[in-house]
């Protein structure tokens, strides 16, 4: 059996034949699900890009009749296509979807460039296909085109809210929103010291295209964290926040201990499951479920070798820039993690980033939420107090 080497794209990884475990049990779950916009936060290789790419090629009319390489239909043979209403669904919704990974800089011109960047990007899959497209009137057709082929917007919202409107009027339904990596330019921002300026057109964007945008049907925001600054999230009505602490699809990022069995037995390796588990069973998702780090899990199985991957891949600065200008109780507590003492914090819901040098329980969040540390144990006091110890 194949086995990947961190792909993202649903169609390449599951499409070529590659070891898949089945995820699109979500598919049903979240389409039929009451919240229009959910936010899902998972540390770094844990599968959010192939997420949302999974939502991508079931719903978009881009990808309607997509197949495998053997030319059967690409859902064929998982969860979701045994359900004959969402089979009927294959292709029928449109979808816009962008990504803010590309974010470095930590300048206002690079997140307003990125962000025409992006919503270009999908003008442009549809151009084609709308040109052909009998619903639409010409001036739609028009803008579209006149969109598609501008190199750069004053106002990015504007064309993004004229994409969704035209894209309803097209499919007649109204599009899925998805944004990968949201919280990354902030995050760059932060460490060099330009979040204010990053800040503003990001919040402009998402009240403009998520919050007063009523053109849309569903929405999945991913990133590593919720973020607080300047009411990113506040503003929307009553999102969906599905978090490593409190989770309403606890089994989707990552492989539980029964997926890892059946993946290790499909490979005749299930003689090396507690080896496996000692070594990449690191994480508790919302005090429900233990979790496999499934890129370090991948690779093992790729190259036939128990290893740590998965911090080797780290984007570091932001840990090490924690554990260094941290407050002194910063500091005693990485030191009784190091020890595997464990350290008992109250984990705030949302992160604010000034907070992180002089406040111990918003640095540990962070740390937490990026995969560096897991949940052992809670206790229920005036507020929640939960026991955090290595996940490496």
């Amino acid at each position: 059996m194949l086995v990947a080497r961190g792909e993202s794209d649903f169609q390449k990884l599951y499409g070529q034949g590659c070891v898949y475990v089945d995820k699109t049990y979500f598919l049903k779950k979240w389409w039929k699900g009451v919240d229009s916009i959910t936010l899902i936060t998972r540390p770094r290789r844990f599968g959010k890009t192939l997420t949302l790419s999974m939502i991508k090629y079931f719903f978009s009319p881009l990808y309607k009749g997509v197949t495998k390489a053997d030319g059967s239909p690409l859902f064929e043979g998982l969860k979701v296509w045994e359900d004959e209403e969402m089979r009927s669904l294959q292709g029928t919704v449109p979808v816009i979807s962008m990504t803010l990974s590309g974010a470095k800089s930590g300048t206002k011109k690079e997140m307003e460039e990125l962000l025409s960047k992006q919503v270009r990007s999908q003008c442009r899959c549809y151009r084609d296909t709308l040109r052909n497209n009998g619903l639409l009137v010409e001036d739609d057709k028009e803008l579209i085109r006149r969109y598609a082929n501008t190199d750069y917007y004053d106002n990015p919202s504007k064309v993004f809210l004229d994409l969704c409107t035209v894209l309803q009027s097209a499919y007649g339904t109204a599009p899925i929103l998805l944004l990968d990596e949201y919280d990354t330019p902030l995050t760059e921002a932060f460490l060099k010291g330009t979040l204010q300026e990053v800040i503003d057109p990001l919040r402009s964007f998402f009240v403009q295209c998520y919050k007063d945008n009523t053109s849309f049907s569903k929405c999945v925001i991913t990133g590593i964290t919720r973020i607080a600054q300047q009411s990113l999230f506040s503003d929307f009505n009553n999102p969906c926040i599905d978090t490593m602490l409190n989770s309403d699809y606890p089994a989707l990022m990552g492989y539980t201990e029964e997926e890892v069995k059946t993946l290790l037995k499909s490979m005749g390796r299930e003689d090396s499951l507690q080896e496996v588990k000692d070594k990449y069973d690191g994480y508790s998702i919302a005090g429900k479920i233990d979790i496999y780090n499934p890129y370090s899990l991948n690779m093992c199985l790729a190259n036939n070798a128990m290893k740590t991957y998965w911090i080797s891949t780290s984007q570091s600065a932001l840990p090490k820039a924690i554990i260094t200008e941290g407050a002194a109780d910063m500091k005693e507590a990485i030191a009784n993690l190091l020890s595997g003492e464990g350290v008992w914090t109250i984990l705030p819901t949302n992160l604010i980033y000034e907070n992180l040098y002089q406040n111990k329980d918003a640095a540990l969040s962070l740390l937490f939420s990026g995969g560096y540390l897991k949940s052992v144990d809670h206790l229920w006091k005036d507020r929640k107090s939960t026991r955090l110890n290595s996940s490496h």
